[in-house]
């Protein structure tokens, strides 16, 4: 029959780790402007991974009017930041959400209140 030795030698100073290893999620913080103009010029916003680790796949619910790119990506790396543009055709509030598998999300749903275009009216006076 083996002997099998349960004996471990540890040198001055080193400690010998009994507990479980728990490997870090993912964070990642979703932001978007508040408003925007429909039509009129693109708002910004941006996924940031506060974590050490990459994410998986993320991505953007798409929903009808608003357009958000990037929407969708394989992976934050971690410490990274992806840059996202959004734009309405048309007025209303949209409740963006950012999803990914395993991670930790703050803000995961973001609103955007999209306000109607200006009218502006042209007239004309006097002669040709």
């Amino acid at each position: 029959m083996p002997v099998v030795d349960d004996n471990i030698n540890l040198g001055s100073g080193e400690a010998l780790y009994t507990g479980s290893l728990t490997p870090e999620t993912p964070t990642l913080t979703f932001a978007l402007a508040d408003s925007a103009v429909a039509g009129a010029a693109a708002v910004s916003g941006s996924i940031v991974n506060t974590s050490t680790v990459p994410s998986g796949p993320w991505s953007i619910a798409a929903i009808s009017g608003l357009t958000i790119t990037p929407s969708s990506g394989s992976s934050i790396a971690a410490g990274a930041t992806v840059s996202l543009i959004a734009s309405a055709s048309s007025a209303g509030t949209y409740n963006p959400t950012l999803t990914c598998a395993g991670a930790t999300i703050t803000n995961g749903t973001q609103s955007l209140v999209v306000t109607p275009a200006p009218t502006i009216t042209l007239s004309k006076t006097g002669n040709p």
